[in-house]
């Protein structure tokens, strides 16, 4: 998983972080994750890519370990800057047993777990368990199953197969020229790899009215749309049960 997401490194903030669309679904994550967070945390960020959001909980939590399986996207994360209460590792998901400690939050941001295949969610559930402290947390975003703008576009400009490639529950993506396989899901299956150890405290939609990010060229000399469709998320859908309908949907758990 690692070389696929270095050759993606230096390229990631301008295809994806800086876009306004990539700006306006992670400002719904962090609205979300505001009204949660407490300045004693400890949090553990799994793919955590080139550190945006590792510098906003900066501020708000005690300490943040950021981890991806991606060397070169720790290079970029641990270059933002000199922050006292942030540490960098490089760890693939699958290894989580190798870390020391206990966390009061896991978070996981735009889905990098959507890499684990069904068999390797069951065992990094159970890894994930043992790093979180009793009543821990964990926020996971992931890639949904059923995009609404995906099928729309797609149907629209007549490419059938790739309208439902999330439906079929798996694709390959192209990283930069690397193949990464990808798998797709909804809030209850995820439900079903954390079991009964956890108790389910919300899902919510991230990118129901705002579009998938590689519809950013179609929108980018009309950024005031992106601006409104936002709003119309951030207002209307904090709250709704559409979230296997949205680009991503935001998941959050925690330890009984």
């Amino acid at each position: 998983m690692s070389a696929s997401f270095d050759a993606a490194a230096q390229e990631y903030d301008a295809t994806f972080s800086n876009t306004s669309i990539g700006k306006a679904q992670r400002k719904q994550v962090w609205n979300y994750l505001r009204k949660y967070l407490s300045k004693n945390w400890n949090v553990l960020e799994l793919t955590a890519g080139t550190g945006i959001d590792a510098v906003w909980l900066s501020s708000r939590v005690n300490s943040v370990l950021v981890t991806d399986a991606s060397d070169e996207m720790i290079k970029v994360a641990s270059s933002r800057g000199d922050y006292k209460n942030l540490s960098y590792k490089v760890l693939d998901v699958g290894s989580l047993d190798e870390l020391n400690g206990e966390f009061d939050l896991v978070f996981s941001n735009f889905g990098g777990l959507n890499c684990l295949s069904p068999a390797e969610w069951r065992s990094f559930a159970l890894k994930l368990k043992s790093k979180l402290l009793p009543s821990g947390e964990v926020v996971l975003v992931m890639i949904s199953s059923n995009s609404w703008w995906e099928r729309f576009y797609f149907s629209l400009v007549g490419k059938q197969k790739e309208a439902g490639r999330r439906r079929n529950g798996y694709a390959e993506a192209n990283v930069d020229g690397e193949i990464v396989p990808t798998w797709y899901y909804d809030p209850e299956e995820i439900c079903q790899f954390f079991g009964s150890d956890f108790e389910v405290k919300n899902h919510i939609p991230i990118g129901f009215m705002v579009p998938p990010s590689y519809l950013y060229p179609a929108f980018k000399k009309i950024p005031w749309i992106i601006d409104l469709l936002y709003q119309i998320d951030r207002v209307l859908l904090a709250n709704s049960p559409l979230s296997n309908k949205a680009d991503h949907f935001l998941i959050h758990l925690k330890r009984k």
